[in-house]
């Protein structure tokens, strides 16, 4: 199979939080409800809370997550 990943260009600054996720968690999280999520957690758990909540909320895919605090 052949991947076409998305890629962008950003302006990032100290303290920005990017977000790498497969679509197992952009399929089945609205983006406003993973904003929430990320600024309700600390970073080390972050991860681990968006993974819970789209396996509570009818996630049927295997789920790849990395926050990243530049």
């Amino acid at each position: 199979p052949f991947i076409t990943p998305d890629y962008f260009e950003l302006d990032v600054k100290k303290d920005d939080m990017l977000l790498f996720c497969s679509d197992g968690l952009s399929s089945y999280a609205e983006d406003s409800k993973i904003a929430d999520i990320i600024a309700a957690s600390p970073v080390s758990k972050c991860c681990d809370q968006l993974i819970d909540y789209v396996n509570k909320h009818g996630g049927r895919d295997n789920v790849t997550v990395a926050v990243v605090t530049i």
